[in-house]
């Protein structure tokens, strides 16, 4: 069986050497964003996540047929469902 260089010698510790300083910037720059990731994930999992139906949801108003001017004069859109503003029960599920 054909050993590696991994197997053959085989330390305590392992490095990476190289003349490339990008390589260490990239490294640190995935490390960082993944830390970042895991702090968004623990955020949005803390978080109540219910379904909205569409003629409730002010973001489906244009996929409505809505037109951007009339935007402006619709409650929905300035000020969510007025479920929003209510006690937790009468929110969807």
């Amino acid at each position: 069986m054909l050993k590696t260089e991994r197997d053959m010698f085989k330390t305590e510790r392992e490095d990476l050497l190289t003349e490339n300083d990008r390589l260490e910037r990239v490294l640190m720059n995935v490390t960082q964003m993944f830390s970042d990731l895991v702090t968004r994930l623990l955020v949005i999992a803390s978080l109540m996540i219910s379904e909205m139906i569409s003629v409730e949801n002010p973001a489906d108003l244009l996929t409505r047929g809505v037109t951007v001017i009339s935007l402006k004069s619709k409650d929905l859109w300035w000020s969510g469902p007025p479920w929003m503003y209510s006690s937790q029960s009468y929110q969807p599920q």
